[in-house]
């Protein structure tokens, strides 16, 4: 209602995917939603930067949750605005407020008023866009992510052994 001409694009194959086509078929959605499946990652890349943000509904279900959100450091490296779920490890991705929202697990509405929030200011969507590439460049590059693993081995070597501890 907020946005009419918005669409909702869909991207994998998950279990739920036939329980959301009948859904968005129940609430006479169907012509603002497509379901592209399981795509290709150039397919997947475009969809990125086409995006005027990305939706990242993560859950804990039987103990088990996002370890880190992979998706969410794709769609930022690609310059898209970003909302994840305040569960796993997406925190240590999204600063709230700062490059993307965080929104509690299962509460739909929340996610509805971030989305129309970022789809209707420009503003926020760049500084997102901005400061998301700028997490990513900063923290999540192989050349980051591997001098943290040298530096966490280094630490781990140099360690001094205590007694009945094997070198």
């Amino acid at each position: 209602r907020h946005i009419p001409d918005a669409r909702l694009v869909i991207i994998g194959a998950g279990p739920e995917m036939e329980s959301l086509v009948r859904r968005g078929v129940e609430l006479h959605l169907q012509d603002h939603i497509t379901f592209l499946g399981k795509v290709s990652k150039n397919t997947l890349l475009r969809s990125y930067r086409s995006a005027e943000v990305f939706v990242l509904p993560s859950i804990q279900k039987d103990g088990n949750t996002e370890a880190l959100g992979v998706v969410l450091l794709e769609a930022m490296a690609s310059g898209c605005p970003v909302i994840g779920s305040n569960v796993g490890g997406i925190p240590d991705i999204i600063t709230d407020g700062e490059n993307g929202f965080l929104v509690p697990e299962k509460d739909p509405i929340a996610i509805a008023e971030r989305i129309i929030l970022i789809m209707s200011d420009a503003e926020i969507r760049e500084k997102f866009r901005i400061n998301g590439y700028a997490r990513i460049r900063d923290f999540f590059t192989w050349e980051k992510v591997s001098e943290q693993f040298l530096e966490s081995y280094s630490q781990v070597i140099s360690k001094p052994s205590g007694p009945g501890d094997s070198p």
